[in-house]
């Protein structure tokens, strides 16, 4: 029998040993090398769970596909790594965002829409002073009680109240004249203010709607007979130049298919040391076709208007 001692060392070699008689038994702890291991023959079941560690795993070797899906947890994620990039379009919802984490520099201007803002969160404190321009009261919304005391002053209260400002001109510069258009009414009050003009010895008169025939006629106080003209002219006699001029024409009864007419009031000299001159009577305009919708002035000869002459035209439906 041959044992141990019998057998001189290196004489059994790769041709004595039968295959398969290496079991694990016949094989010394740390025997089987890296050299000793066959490319490709440590398979799934060879490798005991839990044994790969860290540095076992090559550098860049866990692609996409090697890691399962859910398998990284909140603590395999290095504070910081989720850059913008990393986010999906939508990915961040509502209950993504922490209470308080959405601050004034995270709100892009413009962001907060109207349906974003909760009806009545927008209470006094928040609106800034002057923020509520005309455009966004609502038509009737300024009640008795909105209105404070003493509030209306007498500069807020239209001289004509009952009447809606239809149309005005101011002259920047001199002009031989002046013509203002506006949306017809049934009544109206055209306003005159002339201070002075260029030429001496004119008479301010006003026509409707271009018309320059002789369709127009006015009494005055001073002389009650009326005469066919071409115009209606505030004075008999001529004016002087320096002289400066208000006047208001009062049209009763705008209707197309009727004759116009009405009253008027004029005043030269105001602000002179010459006793002005006051002059009223009454108008008409023989048109049976169309309302009265503009209103040019000028002279009764050569020679501009100074600037800052104006007409002013305030309208309203008779009732």
């Amino acid at each position: 029998q041959l044992t141990n001692v019998s057998v001189p060392a290196g004489s059994v070699d790769s041709t004595k040993i039968q295959d398969g008689a290496v079991i694990t038994a016949k094989l010394a702890s740390g025997a089987v090398v890296t050299e000793k291991i066959s490319s490709g023959a440590v398979t799934t079941a060879k490798i005991l769970p839990g044994a790969v560690t860290t540095t076992a795993i090559l550098n860049g070797s866990v692609t996409t596909e090697k890691i399962n899906h859910d398998a990284v947890i909140t603590a395999a994620i290095l504070n910081g790594a989720v850059v913008t990039a990393k986010l999906a379009s939508g990915a961040v919802v509502t209950e993504k965002i922490s209470s308080g984490a959405v601050t004034t520099a995270k709100i892009l201007p413009g962001a907060v829409t109207t349906t974003a803002i909760l009806n009545g969160s927008v209470t006094t404190e928040k609106i800034n002073n002057d923020a509520v321009a005309t455009a966004a009261i609502l038509n009737g919304a300024v009640v008795t009680a909105k209105v404070g005391a003493g509030a209306i002053t007498s500069g807020k209260i239209e001289q004509y109240a009952a009447y809606t400002l239809l149309g005005a001109r101011t002259l920047g510069a001199g002009a031989t004249t002046v013509t203002v258009a506006f949306p017809a009414r049934e009544g109206l009050l055209i306003r005159i203010y002339i201070p002075g003009f260029t030429v001496t010895n004119r008479i301010p008169q006003i026509q409707f709607n271009g018309d320059t025939g002789a369709n127009y006629a006015i009494a005055r106080l001073t002389a009650a007979t009326a005469t066919a003209a071409a115009n209606l002219a505030f004075f008999a006699a001529n004016q002087a130049n320096t002289s400066h001029f208000r006047a208001i024409f009062e049209v009763g009864g705008n209707y197309a298919t009727a004759q116009k007419g009405g009253t008027y009031r004029a005043v030269a000299n105001i602000g002179s040391a010459t006793a002005p001159t006051n002059v009223a009577g009454t108008w008409t305009w023989n048109n049976t076709t169309a309302q009265i919708n503009s209103v040019t002035l000028f002279l009764s000869g050569t020679g501009n208007f100074n600037a800052g002459t104006s007409v002013s035209v305030y309208g309203a439906d008779v009732p």
